[in-house]
Formats: C-alpha cells, structure tokens, sequence
C-alpha cells in the first residue's frame, strides 16, 4: 500500500492530466473555429476588394437619368469606397524593407507597392503550421546557436564532456527552469548530455548490457540477451560515427550525431578538471558526503573508481572517463523517467539524471549530487537538474568546469565556443 501523501500526489497528478487534456480539447476546438472564421473574413474582405469596381460602376450607372428607377441605394458608394481609402492609405504610407533584411529604396509609386508585397512575402515566409495545436505562429528566425559555433564545437569538444542545452518557447524548459537553476544562466538549460566521441563496433558489443526491460505487471527485470541484440541493432538507439552524445529522452536513452543535438538556442561544454582526481582530506564535508554513498548503482569499475578515491589514492582522468563511457552504453535502451523520481534505481534516467549516472563513481568529487525540488513548493522530488550540473561548475573550488558556452549566454557565462576554438584549447578555468 504506497503512503497516503503519494498516493494523494498520484490522484491530483491524474486529476490535473484529465484537466489538461480538457483544457486542450477546447483550446484547440476554439483555435479551428477562431481559424476557420479568419479565413471567412479574409474571403469576404477579397472579395469585396474584386467585387468594389463593380459596384462603383453599378454606382455611377444608377445616376443615368434612363437608369434612375433601377438604382442602387447610396450605402454601395461607401462600401465601395471603404477598400479605395483603405488602398490610398496603404500607398501613402512610406516604403520600408522587411523585417531583418537589408536598407532598400523603394521609389516612386510602384516601389511603394513592391514594398508592400516584399513585407507581406517575407511575413508568410517565417509563418508556421501546427496541426496539434491547430495554430499559426511566427517563427523568430531560427535557432541561436549558429553554423560558425558549431563548427568550432567540434573542435573544443572531448570525450567525456558534459553538454548543457536549452531553447526558447518550450513549456517544459520553462517549467524546468523554474524548479531547477538558481541564477539567469541556469535557467537557461533544460537537457543535459554525456558526449561519447566516436563509437564503432567495440562498443556496439557493450550496448544496452545494463539493460532492464518491463516485466508486465509494472516492475523491471534484466533484459533477455534477445532484447539487448534488439536495441544494439537498432539504429534509433545505437548509431556508429563520429562525435556521438548518448542521453536521455522520451524515447530513453540512445546516442545521437552532436551536429543534430547542437541545434538550439543555449549550449554549454562542461569539463573535469585536468588536475589529479583526488579527494582532499583538508575538506572534510566532501570526504564524509562520499562516505555515505552506497549505491546500487555502483558496480565494477564504478565502484573501483569510488573506492579508490576513499582510500586517498588519485584516478586518472582516462580512468574515470572510460568508466562513464562505459556506464552510459550500458544503459542504452533505458526508459525515460517522465516524474523525476526513479533516478536512485538506474532503471530509468531524465536527461541529468543519466549525466548524474555516468558519473556516479565521482559525483560527489564534480559537486554532482541530488537537491530537493519542486514547482512553487508542489511535487517535491530529490534529484538532479540541468541546472544543477551548471552551478556545479560555478563553485570556488569547482572539479567540473565550463569550458566554452554559445554568445547567447551572454558575456559573463564563460568563453565563447568560437573564442576556445580559435586558441584550440582557450584558457582552464579550474
């Protein structure tokens, strides 16, 4: 019998997702009817617009003597006349470019008309059709990571690095970015990814090793060696190449081409630190947080890893990224865990959950470790947030550290992409 409160917690989460989809239904019902009597009006208006000569003409004939008993009524001359005023105003007013495009002179009368169609075509052209739900919304120009900082990514990246992402306009990184981060910067991310470099057959033979699949009455069980070879071949989980990112999403854990992850508004390069991985006996907090971990998680040289670092002796940092690799492939094929709240089984992971276990050997060492969260004091969870694994890199004495991020962090989040790439490496920042 679960406790009362989770049980509680589990009846509004069900009663809020009914109300949701309600709410949806009727949006998206007023949304076609909204669009449906747009495109009336735009009818109605062009047609007025072709039909106005027409009953201009029919106008002046009705002031012919021989024509005097077949007359229209005098409210036809201001029908007709309201699409001519309207047509001299849109003519009178002065000629301007598009919207970000270049300064151009539009002269005489027809440049004030090709002004017109350029602005109304350009208009159109950033437009975008949603079937679900069913709106139009203007596209703001594309995503704010460029061409030029993706380049340059390829050449600051490593395996091993730790990729924060967020974009503008999605509800859930607005809802991320309320419970996660506590500063603008923070804020900003609402995935996080483990970058695996390059995988080719060696690692096709590890993928999905530590893989749990559904035993039919709501719990996991370890995957049959049928559902591993399944996942391995799939091609929408596994994929060989060059500069691969293994993370988690809706679909669950699966590797992706860096090229199609970096496409968004924020990107951040996070890195171990290239000093000794050593825990500091002076910092005493640190060494007795490490203490306490005893998770079951922590298997083979993962717990190696751990271990050593308790007995005082140092992990390479080979070490410790070949065992994160290694992690993450394992866990190819794993759920996604929609309520943030299965990351201490290692069955199914969120996004930083999954970063939090590639690294679960050292997380206490990088400042990776779970913190209570929640919306406005609602739904508490313990877990970790893209956000977290940022302000990890913020601490004075930080092990995990911001290597380059996108210009639309803005000047203070650290070097630029572009910048560390030009100087092939760019200042440590420890």
């Amino acid at each position: 019998m679960p406790p009362l409160t989770a049980l509680v917690e589990k009846i509004a989460l069900y009663l809020g997702d009914i109300a949701v989809r309600t709410a949806f239904l009727a949006y998206r019902s007023a949304a076609l009817i909204v669009a449906l009597a747009k495109g009336l009006v735009i009818l109605a208006l062009a047609l007025l617009m072709l039909l106005a000569p027409l009953v201009l003409l029919a106008w002046l004939l009705s002031r012919l003597p021989a024509l005097a008993a077949l007359a229209p009524p005098d409210w036809m001359l201001a029908l007709a006349s309201l699409p001519l005023v309207a047509a001299i105003v849109w003519l009178l007013a002065p000629a301007r470019a598009p919207e970000f495009a270049a300064p151009r002179a539009y002269p005489g009368l027809l440049g004030r008309i090709d002004s017109r169609i350029d602005r109304l075509i350009a208009w159109v052209g950033r437009l975008k059709f949603f079937r679900t739900p069913l709106v139009f919304v203007v596209d703001p120009g594309g995503y704010k990571v460029t061409g030029d900082e993706v380049r340059a990514l390829l050449q600051v990246i490593r395996p091993g690095d730790i990729l924060l992402r967020g974009y503008d306009g999605y509800v859930d990184g607005l809802f991320i970015g309320l419970t996660g981060g506590s500063d603008p910067v923070s804020q900003r991310f609402s995935h996080a990814a483990f970058h695996a470099g390059a995988l080719g057959d060696e690692h096709h033979a590890i993928a999905a090793r530590r893989l749990h699949a559904s035993d039919g009455q709501g719990g996991l069980v370890p995957a049959t060696q049928a559902q591993i070879d399944a996942i391995r071949n799939d091609p929408g989980f596994f994929s060989r190449g060059p500069d691969r990112v293994i993370h988690s999403m809706t679909r669950g854990v699966f590797t992706e081409d860096l090229l199609t992850f970096a496409r968004c508004d924020y990107l951040a390069v996070l890195r171990i630190s290239d000093l000794p991985i050593a825990l500091d006996r002076a910092d005493p907090e640190r060494v007795r947080r490490t203490q306490l971990i005893d998770d079951l998680a922590l298997q083979g040289d993962q717990r190696e890893i751990h271990d050593r670092l308790l007995r005082g002796e140092t992990v390479s940092r080979e070490d410790a990224i070949g065992a994160a690799l290694r992690s993450a492939l394992g866990k190819i094929g794993s759920g996604y865990d929609f309520q943030f709240n299965e990351g201490h089984t290692a069955t199914r992971f969120s996004c930083s959950e999954f970063v939090y276990y590639c690294y679960k050997g050292l997380h206490t060492y990088l400042g990776l470790e779970k913190k209570p969260h929640g919306l406005m004091g609602f739904f508490q969870r313990v877990t970790i947030s893209p956000g977290d694994i940022w302000l990890a890199t913020q601490e004075p004495d930080a092990r995990l550290r911001t290597v380059a991020v996108s210009r639309s962090l803005g000047p203070n989040a650290g070097p630029t992409l572009i910048e560390v790439a030009a100087t092939r490496g760019g200042p440590e920042r420890h």
